[in-house]
Order: structure tokens, then sequence, then C-alpha cells
């Protein structure tokens, strides 16, 4: 009896089973705290300054407390930032890699870069992009690339001014320089994790 029972009911739990699923998971995702802004921390001041009349040392300490926070999550996001677009080096490199191999232009794998890339670099790319576009030529324009992404693009961007150039080839290169990317990127790795 016990069984008939189970046979009759198991379709009925296989249908309802996705929609619970789905509205655990739309549950879950309201109940997910979202970042406070960071300016919200300089709003600590004058609180801290309005305190500072009642209990002078408490206000004072809240007063400046805001700023420091404020400053101190500043430097947090910048340094996540620069991980990013640290840790998008593989994936960059692999793109333009197959986009030149393709046979696309420099100047189009950077427009694919831009479009396809890691979220962290799009940027980058884009504003390459927009002053190769408003006249300044390829070659350029691509040095802002080191500046907006980092050191880490150095050599990416000395192989791609020389394409334009010389039309030099790219392919061996990028994957060589792709190899080191991502064993550089596995070290970095393995030292947050022993640090954790």
């Amino acid at each position: 009896m016990f069984g008939s029972i189970v046979v009759a009911l198991w379709p009925q739990g296989a249908q309802r089973s996705a929609p619970l699923q789905r509205t655990r998971k739309q549950a879950h995702e309201r109940n997910e705290r979202k970042p406070l802004p960071d300016e919200l921390w300089l709003t600590l001041t004058p609180i801290g300054l309005a305190l500072a009349f009642s209990a002078p040392a408490s206000g004072i300490l809240v007063a400046i407390a805001g700023p420091v926070l404020w400053w101190f999550r500043g430097k947090q996001r910048v340094a996540r930032d620069q991980r990013a677009k640290r840790d998008a080096l593989p994936e960059v490199l692999d793109l333009v890699a197959m986009a030149l191999g393709a046979g696309l232009t420099v100047s189009t794998a950077i427009r694919l870069a831009h479009a396809e890339g890691p979220v962290a670099v799009r940027a980058g790319f884009g504003a390459v992009l927009a002053r190769s576009d408003a006249g300044l030529p390829l070659a350029r324009a691509l040095p802002n690339l080191f500046d907006d992404l980092g050191e880490s693009y150095d050599q990416l961007v000395t192989a791609l001014v020389s394409s334009v150039r010389d039309g030099a080839p790219l392919a061996d290169l990028l994957a060589r320089l792709g190899d080191n990317a991502r064993m550089s990127r596995r070290r970095r790795a393995e030292e947050r994790g022993r640090r954790l």
C-alpha cells in the first residue's frame, strides 16, 4: 500500500520541486545583503559633531571614524578592482589571440575585447576605442590601456603597438604571455589561500 501511495504522489512531487526551488532562490536573492554605499560613512561626521555637544569624546570619535572608514573602503575598492583587472589578463590574451588568429585586425580585436571581454577590463578597452575613434592613431591610443588597466598589461600593449606599426605576428607571443599570466594568477590565488 505504501508503494502505491508513493507511485501515485511521485509525479506531483516532481512537478512541485522546480517551482519550489525557484521560490527558494528568489527568497534567497531578496534576503541577500546589498553593500552599503561608501558615501554613507561620511554621514558619520555631522552625526559625530552633533553628538560632540552632549558627549564630546564619543562625538569626536564618531566624527573622525566616518572619513577614516570612507578612505579605507575606497582603498579596498581600488585594490579589488586592480586585482580583478590583473586576474582577467589570461582571458583577454586568449580573446585577442583568437581574434588575431582568425584574421581580424588589431582594432577589431580591441573592439571584441571591449564587447566580449571580462567586465573588469571593458572600460579600459572602451577608452582606447574612444580615443582611436576621435582620430588618435591606434598605435598612440594603445599605451593608454596600460594606464587604465595596470602594469600587468604592459607586454600586451607593447605587442599590440608593434603589430600595428610593423605588422609583427603575435600568435606565439600571445600564447606564451597567456601561459605566463595563468601561472601568475594561480600563484596569487595560492598565496591568498595560504594567507586565509
